[in-house]
Order: C-alpha cells, then sequence, then structure tokens
C-alpha cells in the first residue's frame, strides 16, 4: 500500500515540477534571444493566461473535487455529470470570452502592447489559457479515477510537446511571443483532443440535469473563484501596471528579474508537495507544532543564508545570468529576492497550514490590503519605474508573510 501511495505521488508530482522547470528552462532561453519589448510582450501574455487558469481553472476543478469527495463516488463511475458541467462551463467561458475580445484585438494591440505586437497576440494568449482550462478537465477527470499513472503520461506528454516545440523554434526559427504561444497551445490542446477521443462521454451525455449540476457545482466553487483570482491579480499586478504607466521594454526588464527572482517560490511550491500531505496527519496526532517550528527555523535560516550568499556574487552573478540588453534586471534581482525567499519559507507548511485550518484568512487579507497595494503600485512607478516597483513587489510579500507567519505560529503553538 505505502509503495502504491509514493508511485501515484510520484505520477502526479513528477510531471508538474518537470513542468515549472521546462518553464524555468524557457523564459532563461528567451532572455537571450529575444529583447526586453518582445519578453515584456509575452510576459503580459503569460500572466493573463495565469490569472484565467486561476479564476476558470483551479476554482472549478477544486469544486470539482470537492463535491467528488463530498459525494463519496466511486471512481469505477465512468463519468460524473459535474465533471461534464465543468468542462461546459469551460467551453461557454471560451467562446464568450472570444465574442468580447474579438471586437477589442485592436485596442488591445494599441493600448496594451503599444501598437509592437501582432493583432493576433490577444488571441493567441486567450486560445492559449482556453487549451489549459480543457487539460486541467482531462487530469481531473484521471484524478477522480485514480488513474495516476494516466494521469502522469498525459501531463508528461503535453509537457514535453509544448517546450519540445518551443525549443525547436528556439534552435531553428527566431522566436516570436507570437510563435511561443502556439507552441504553448499544442501540448495541451493535443493532449485534451485524445483524451476526447478515447473518452468521448466526458462530452457528449444527457443535459436534463445541467442547470442544477451546475448551480451545486458553483456552491463550491464561488469562494475559490475569489480566492484564487484576488491572490493571481495582486501576484501579477506589478506587470500590468508598469506596461500601462511605462512601456513594454520596462515589462521585459522587471520579467527577465521576476525569471531568476522567482526561483525561490518554486522551490517553495515543490517544498509544498512534500510538507502538505502531513500537515492534516500531523494535527490530528498532535506532532504538528514540533515539526512547524523545526522546519520553519530550517526554511528561515535557509533564506537567510542564500541572500547574503547572492550579495556576495551578485556582481559575477549579474553578468553570468543576463545578456547585455538586460543589465537593468540584474539590479531589480536583488531588490525582489527577500520577498520570494520569504514566501518560499512561508509556502510549504505556513500558507498550506492557514488553508486548512482558516480558509479565508488569505482571501481576506489579499481583499483589505488591495487597494494599499493597488496605490503604492501607482505612486511608487511614476515615481521611480521598475525599481519602485520591485520594492513595493518585496514590499508586499514581506508584509503579507509576517501576517501569515505570525498567525500561523500563535494558533500552531496554542492549540
Amino acid at each position: 500500500m505505502i509503495h502504491q501511495r509514493l508511485r501515484e505521488f510520484a505520477c502526479v508530482s513528477l510531471p508538474k515540477i518537470l513542468g515549472g522547470i521546462g518553464l524555468l528552462g524557457m523564459n532563461i532561453l528567451l532572455l537571450r534571444y529575444m529583447d526586453a519589448t518582445a519578453f515584456g510582450a509575452l510576459s503580459l501574455c503569460l500572466a493573463a493566461i495565469l490569472i484565467v487558469d486561476a479564476v476558470a481553472g483551479a476554482a472549478i476543478d477544486m469544486g470539482v473535487l470537492r463535491l467528488a469527495s463530498d459525494r463519496g463516488i466511486h471512481p469505477a463511475a465512468r463519468v460524473f455529470p459535474f465533471e461534464q458541467v465543468a468542462i461546459d462551463i469551460k467551453l461557454l467561458l471560451s467562446l464568450l470570452g472570444l465574442l468580447i475580445l474579438w471586437p477589442l484585438l485592436d485596442p488591445i494591440r494599441l493600448y496594451v502592447f503599444d501598437n509592437k505586437a501582432a493583432v493576433s497576440l490577444p488571441l493567441l494568449t486567450w486560445i492559449t489559457a482556453c487549451s489549459m482550462l480543457l487539460l486541467r478537465s482531462t487530469l481531473v477527470h484521471k484524478q477522480l479515477q485514480r488513474r495516476f499513472e494516466s494521469y502522469g503520461i498525459l501531463d508528461l506528454a503535453q509537457t514535453l510537446i509544448k517546450f519540445g516545440t518551443v525549443g525547436l523554434v528556439i534552435w531553428f526559427l527566431a522566436p516570436t511571443p507570437e510563435a511561443i504561444l502556439i507552441c504553448l497551445i499544442s501540448g495541451p490542446l493535443l493532449v485534451f483532443l485524445y483524451s476526447i477521443l478515447r473518452s468521448p462521454f466526458l462530452l457528449l451525455y444527457h443535459r436534463l440535469h445541467l442547470i442544477s449540476t451546475m448551480g451545486e457545482l458553483f456552491g463550491y466553487v464561488k469562494w475559490y473563484l475569489l480566492t484564487f483570482a484576488l491572490g493571481a491579480l495582486i501576484s501579477r499586478m506589478d506587470i500590468f501596471l508598469i506596461s500601462f504607466i511605462s512601456d513594454l521594454k520596462d515589462v521585459g526588464l522587471f520579467s527577465g528579474a521576476l525569471v531568476y527572482a522567482t526561483i525561490p517560490e518554486l522551490l517553495g511550491s515543490y517544498l509544498a508537495v512534500v510538507f502538505g500531505p502531513r500537515i492534516m496527519p500531523s494535527l490530528q496526532d498532535g506532532t504538528f507544532a514540533r515539526l512547524y517550528n523545526k522546519v520553519q527555523l530550517a526554511l528561515f535560516t535557509f533564506a537567510f543564508c542564500a541572500y547574503v550568499l547572492f550579495l556576495i556574487g551578485s556582481n559575477v552573478l549579474g553578468s553570468v545570468l543576463f545578456p547585455p540588453g538586460y543589465a537593468d534586471s540584474a539590479k531589480l534581482v536583488a531588490i525582489l529576492l527577500p520577498g520570494m525567499l520569504a514566501g518560499m519559507a512561508s509556502f510549504p507548511l505556513t500558507v498550506s497550514y492557514l488553508l486548512f485550518t482558516r480558509p479565508r484568512f488569505l482571501l481576506y487579507l489579499d481583499l483589505f490590503s488591495l487597494p494599499l497595494v493597488l496605490s503604492l503600485y501607482i505612486i511608487s512607478i511614476q515615481d521611480a519605474g521598475i525599481i519602485g516597483a520591485a520594492w513595493v513587489t518585496m514590499g508586499t510579500r514581506l508584509f503579507k508573510t509576517l501576517i501569515a507567519q505570525a498567525t500561523a505560529w500563535i494558533l500552531v503553538n496554542d492549540s
């Protein structure tokens, strides 16, 4: 049984880790092959995709998983009505978004991309986001059926297809934001179409109870929608505000710094895969406080040492990590890194613990801090450009980490 659980865990987690590494590697390569303006346009597209995925992807899929858990449905069932309703909702959102976006393509190119991008770029961004939404439903279907090996194979396949084609474009062609987005569409869309051909009942079913099932699913999804949407918006607010107040070159320089500065957060998400499943069992047997205090001390010690080492070698690292056109990005990494390291230290246990035990706490924290953060970004970008944006991004992450850490520490050690 233990070996089976470990195999299931590996089938789910390893493709995710490879996907994160693939995205990081893609961005590092693109810094070498794209100028700051083109990289800024692509970064805006990727940030928009992240927000769509958080709002209509993660939230809806968590609602499906929660509904399946509460119903206690046996995994041998071929397909569940709320799975099909979730796909219907995503398809309807995709079509609705396309109808809204079509007449706005020229204004978006003019006001968001400074008329420096092809008119197809917003359209490709939306198609990329929609393909990811549909891929999510394919993976959730495998998850509900407890077919974790199939889950891992499909997830790995879409990762290899999309980043493999990105590599081919970089090697043989001059990479453009449009070409990269087409590559990112290919993997999720091909895997979804393959899954539909193998399991057509995901789309073909009797729709007598469509409205009631949709209402039931929304009852689970509404809080997830707000929480994920707000968190994703705040996390990428810096890039969007820089594009509106400054220009695409500054977006590219700022995004170039984020490529390396967010590595600690990526590490934190991988550690959450390890520590997340241990939270509830250790809470139940009364050992969580000891685990929490030990791990948090180790993580914050590591974060402090990592930042000191970075400062010592920053002059050498800057010239190694960034090509000449991104020289200003190296300065931003030193500002951004403390906030990212704090996020790495708090995510595996602190954030996960609060999500499990106080699910609305982080939502309220984001909700009440949003007006202040928005004001600080606008003032700082107008006064100091991307340097000001970097200070606000770092300060916001440190502030949220401090509040979350203090709250979790009190709850854990007083229980």
